[in-house]
């Protein structure tokens, strides 16, 4: 989570993870209560305004995904350009106008090398050196540089569940999606296209 709090009470936002902390799962995600959530599941924890950044492993296919009525969503980027993946979690939290309370079972996705959502002078502090996630790129005059993301939907079978995995096919055309109800899909995609 972020080091500063994300929600100011303040300003009539409020938060419910624990600001600092950190985790290895979603499944158990500590709260500012205490005890922790699983942030797996969503809409949860109505009335609040939440942020996480969650960090890839090393490697050359990183991914987020979320399923819903029967299909997958899926973001894959090479971790090297784009190490984390902001969880923006609006549900509710933000009492004062705009929003009046009203802005409810949002979720963004948003595939990032920054420190958080804190900007260009803090991202380049590099604060999570310390834990292997780089916040900065570099870039040189006269040398084009591609960031390369592939967004995509497939359907999956009705007792799919969560994406627990995504392996690469060795053809370069398709991944394979495990789903957390034991099934395995197929997807056809050239995950090639994010290292051209």
């Amino acid at each position: 989570m972020k080091p500063e709090a994300f929600s100011n009470p303040l300003a009539r936002e409020y938060g419910i993870l624990k600001t600092g902390a950190r985790f290895k799962s979603l499944g158990k995600v500590p709260l500012a209560t205490g005890g922790t959530t699983d942030l797996r599941l969503y809409p949860a924890r109505r009335g609040f305004e939440d942020l996480i950044m969650v960090s890839s492993k090393a490697g050359d296919l990183a991914w987020t995904a979320a399923t819903l009525d029967g299909y997958v969503w899926l973001s894959l980027k090479d971790p090297r350009t784009l190490p984390s993946t902001l969880f923006w979690i609006s549900n509710g939290g933000r009492h004062a106008a705009p929003w009046n309370g009203r802005h409810v079972d949002r979720l963004g996705l948003e595939e990032v090398c920054s420190h958080f959502c804190d900007g260009l002078e803090t991202s380049r502090q590099d604060r999570l050196k310390a834990q292997g996630v780089p916040t900065t790129q570099s870039f040189r005059p006269k040398e084009p540089k591609s960031i390369r993301v592939i967004h995509l939907v497939h359907p999956v079978p009705k007792s799919f569940g969560r994406v627990e995995r995504i392996e690469k096919d060795p053809d370069g055309g398709h991944v394979w999606a495990e789903g957390s109800g034991g099934k395995t899909v197929r997807i056809p995609v050239d995950w090639g296209f994010l290292h051209d």
